[in-house]
């Protein structure tokens, strides 16, 4: 399988914040990964003459933080970012870099990866994990099938696609176009009637079972009452 990080569609959704977009900072953590999309990116900015990136990229978070705080640039572009460590040499869990880079500054952040798209982060077009993981297994499962491996094709297309968090957007002011909001997943979608109003509803339709059950007992009891009289009377049932 192949992953291709594209610029494009995430230039896009920059864009539904600031459509005279000219400028962008790229955040990465320098190690070969990183070099590799950083040319692919480099690449396809190549098709935008009117967008100017800066790349930021260090191993270690401090210098990273200090390297993205000198960047008058609002609009970030996460890369990859597994390989970021402490002074120390620890390296950080991807909450800890991600949670970092958040808090340096006034960003709008948004990344090429699904694993990014974490507390501040408002989303991007990113490589989808369960898409990888859907198409490995497929591949695996023609394998165990007993497909000679040289009769499995690789799989050259990215399985790429929008994701966004709307608690995030929201945070913004951000209003995603109609096609590409229908588009995107959404991630902490603000809840429908019934998921926002779930115990009322709940509440409600108990209150009408309970309400309809006992009126249904009260008519018995009453319809009881009212011929049993007339069956002692009359020493039998009731027409």
């Amino acid at each position: 399988m192949f992953e291709k990080k594209e610029i494009a569609p995430n230039l896009a959704l920059m864009r539904q914040l600031a459509q005279d977009l000219r400028e962008i900072v790229v955040v990465g953590d320098a190690s070969e990964t990183y070099r590799a999309i950083e040319r692919q990116i480099r690449s396809e900015l190549a098709q935008h003459a009117g967008i100017r990136a800066r790349f930021v990229t260090a191993g270690r978070i401090d210098a990273l933080i200090e390297g993205l705080r000198a960047e008058p640039s609002r609009f970030v572009l996460l890369s990859t970012l597994g390989a970021v460590t402490d002074r120390q040499g620890r390296t950080l869990t991807l909450p800890e870099t991600v949670g970092a880079i958040v808090a340096a500054g006034n960003f709008a952040i948004f990344s090429v990866e699904d694993a990014y798209l974490l507390t501040g982060v408002l989303g991007g077009y990113v490589t989808s994990g369960p898409r990888q993981g859907a198409t490995a297994a497929a591949l695996l499962r023609r394998y165990l099938d007993g497909a000679p491996m040289a009769a499995i094709a690789p799989v050259h297309s990215s399985p790429n696609r929008y994701v966004v968090n709307d608690r995030e957007m929201a945070r913004a002011g951000v209003t995603l176009a109609p096609a590409l909001a229908a588009e995107a997943v959404h991630l902490d979608a603000e809840p429908g009637f019934y998921e926002a109003n779930r115990g009322l509803v709940l509440g409600a339709l108990y209150l009408l079972v309970a309400s309809t059950v006992l009126g249904l007992a009260v008519a018995t009891y009453l319809y009881a009452r009212k011929i049993r009289p007339c069956a002692i009377s009359r020493g039998g049932p009731c027409a």
